[in-house]
């Protein structure tokens, strides 16, 4: 009941701009039946968060003001620090002058060409999606797919496409029946309520232990932590982790915390945010104020991904997992932002950066964004490798083992085992001035000899269409050394004649609007077709576990397992049930084997995996079907339902829930693509405006 209490006052303090003036009421209002946000307001009003009005209405249709909405992602996200502001209509005793300075601190609402930020004017769907993209660092880059669905996308300017396509892509916006998501259109207190419960997820407002003490529990969407001194256990966030603001400088400790999605840094102290035995996907920093933050890995956890934008300290500390797998400083790195590394650390720089390794073994790779760069060595830390395509200094008291400089300016002060320099480059190690002529290795590498080729495949998330495909082929052929690209939906097997590493792959798919879910060495699934391996003289193989969250019929199938390279090396044969998968249909990678989208209907699968030398694996996968809504132009008639039911019911693997003037509910049983669906409305007379 406390941690109840401390949720409750939490959301409450993020809510109350929402209802200024507002006298509470008690029971439903009279105005929402029927509404389209009738579910969202009820739950919230009956959980005490939000209020009607005194004569019994809630008002849902009623706009919201820039400066209520200025406020309101102010205590949301726990911006306290303000800004010098100098608007014509903004008086200083005006009770938003505070909000709209804070606002402007914090960077994701600005003013108007005339040089009025007009706090009294409507917020419009636009402007609110540009707020909440900035404040939950949403993705603008790609294709805009998801707005390019509305009939009205014309109407969208230029500079908002990403800004609109984030949020409706993350389903926090959505668009109207009529096919339209009208951007200029202003928000409404129902709109409010419904964007903010998308967006948000769980708040945890108030220091405090939260998550079951034995058993794991799982958060469906996303988690906010807005204030210090918040302790996450057991529990499975499926959605993305935000620290807000509101941490200030304070403690988070997140113990046996999975995260699907992203987890977002913008508070924390400089050893104050500990992660232990957990899993966490990319970690994006950007603390605006205060100290450094600092994210400590402990016992078994594993952090895929870390992306800077602002300066951190990374740590791993009594670490029996793989802890930090790829930190990444972003371009728009903070000038004179420190990053301090303590372990074991694969980093690529992409801004002029301060980085400062105290302990552990660094691979580095300076990109030509990154110049002037200055690394200090502590003295017990191992630089394995720096490949410099940009001027960067090196110093300190660490070992180098191997430097590759592809540009002049380079200066690094202890000797080097082993270094590669191009034509026509000259660089200091050492106290002398070296090129390629007079190079001296004392290690047992050679950049002369041949080697074969090598080939990677790159599991990627967020690829929905054909132009996906030319995006991602696009950004990996222009890498040196790749020779071939095999790219489908969700994966991309690159062969290279020079080892292209896993930083830089990942580098080049993420410019394209897309996300890297796992990178490793081999081209998918195993070519053998041949009969699975059992014996009393077998290993035992790793524990296959079956994926829960991504199993519906539209989805890849993630098995996870302890990675064993060896058993993962000698897979043979991946059945389900007694169907022989192809190659072609699944990939192989570290700790995953992943089942291609549409492989697998809907209902229980048993899946087996075959290795030579060892007994066979087995899991039990459930794949569930996938509810879509299908919005329809054209339909104005009686008989235009029965020409849809007819077209769709014709489609294997859909079930119909409902038909109406312009909407159809289905249910899929298997992969059905859009175009499919799309062709079937037309054969029916009708288009379809958008898919959900």
């Amino acid at each position: 009941m406390k941690q109840l209490q401390k949720k409750m006052m939490g959301i409450l303090i993020v809510l109350s701009m929402l209802v200024l003036f507002v006298m509470p009421v008690y029971g439903q209002p009279s105005d929402i039946a029927g509404h389209w946000a009738e579910k969202q307001v009820n739950e919230w009003i009956d959980g005490g968060l939000i209020n009607g009005y005194g004569d019994n209405t809630f008002k849902p249709d009623n706009n919201i003001t820039r400066a209520e909405f200025m406020s309101l992602a102010n205590r949301t996200f726990g911006f306290s620090e303000k800004a010098s502001i100098n608007f014509p209509d903004v008086s200083l005793g005006a009770w938003f002058a505070e909000e709209i300075a804070k606002a402007i601190d914090a960077g994701y609402l600005s003013g108007y060409d005339d040089g009025t930020i007009k706090p009294d004017n409507p917020i419009t769907r636009l402007e609110a999606a540009r707020v909440l993209t900035v404040l939950l660092h949403l993705n603008t880059n790609g294709d805009f797919f998801s707005v390019n669905q509305f009939k009205d996308v014309s109407d969208i300017p230029d500079w908002g496409k990403g800004y609109l396509n984030a949020v409706v892509s993350e389903k926090y916006f959505q668009g109207y029946s009529d096919g339209t998501v009208q951007p200029s259109n202003p928000i409404t207190r129902a709109e409010a309520v419904t964007v903010l419960s998308r967006a948000l997820g769980e708040i945890f407002g108030a220091a405090g232990v939260y998550g079951p003490e034995k058993d794991k529990s799982t958060i469906q969407g996303n988690v906010t932590i807005s204030a210090a001194g918040v302790s996450l256990r057991n529990t499975r966030i499926e959605g993305n982790l935000n620290l807000t603001a509101g941490v200030g400088d304070g403690n988070i400790q997140l113990d046996n915390v999975v995260v699907t999605g992203r987890t977002f840094v913008n508070g924390g102290g400089s050893h104050s945010i500990v992660v232990q035995n957990s899993a966490l996907g990319e970690i994006v920093i950007d603390k605006k104020k205060g100290e450094t933050p600092g994210i400590v890995a402990k016992g078994t956890s594993t952090i895929e991904a870390v992306t800077l934008h602002a300066g951190a300290r990374l740590e791993e500390t009594d670490l029996t997992g793989e802890g930090f797998n790829f930190v990444q400083v972003s371009p728009s790195f903070k000038n004179n932002a420190e990053l301090i590394l303590e372990g074991d650390f694969t980093v690529v720089v992409h801004a002029p950066s301060k980085i400062d390794v105290t302990r552990g073994n660094i691979t580095l790779e300076i990109s030509e964004e990154a110049s002037g760069s200055v690394v200090t060595l502590g003295k017990d830390v191992v630089l394995k490798k720096i490949t410099a395509d940009a001027p960067v200094e090196v110093k300190g008291e660490g070992a180098v083992e191997r430097a590759e400089i592809n540009i002049p300016g380079v200066v690094i002060e202890q000797q080097v085992k082993e270094v590669i320099v191009k034509q026509g480059v000259t660089v200091s190690i050492g106290g002398q001035t070296m090129d390629k002529s007079n190079v001296v290795n004392t290690g047992t590498s050679s950049d002369t000899g041949t080697s074969s080729n090598i080939t990677k495949t790159i599991l990627i998330d967020g690829m929905k269409c054909d132009e996906c495909l030319a995006k991602v082929k696009s950004a990996l052929s222009a890498l040196d050394g790749v020779v071939s690209l095999d790219v489908v939906i969700g994966r991309a097997t690159v062969t290279s004649n020079k080892d292209v590493s896993d930083a830089v792959l990942k580098v080049a798919v993420e410019s394209t609007g897309y996300t890297v879910r796992s990178i490793s060495v081999g081209g998918g699934g195993s070519s053998s077709d041949g009969g699975g391996s059992s014996s009393s003289n077998s290993a035992n193989p790793p524990v296959l576990t079956a994926d829960t969250a991504h199993n519906t019929v539209s989805q890849a199938i993630y098995l996870s397992f302890a990675d064993d390279p060896a058993w993962r090396g000698a897979i043979t044969v991946v059945k389900d049930g007694s169907t022989t998968l192809s190659s072609s249909q699944y990939t192989i990678a570290a700790g995953t084997i992943i089942i291609n989208a549409g492989v697998l209907n809907t209902g229980t699968h048993t899946i087996t995996v075959s290795a030579s030398g060892y007994n066979d694996a087995t899991v039990t996968q459930s794949i569930n079907s996938i509810t879509r809504t299908i919005l329809i132009s054209g339909m104005s008639c009686g008989m235009c339902v029965q020409h849809v039911s007819n077209e769709l019911s014709a489609i294997d693997g859909l079930q119909i829930v409902s038909v109406e003037v312009g909407r159809a509910v289905v249910t899929l049983t298997k992969e059905v693509s859009g175009d499919i669906i799309k062709n079937a409305i037309i054969n029916a007379g009708y288009t379809v405006t958008s898919i959900q």
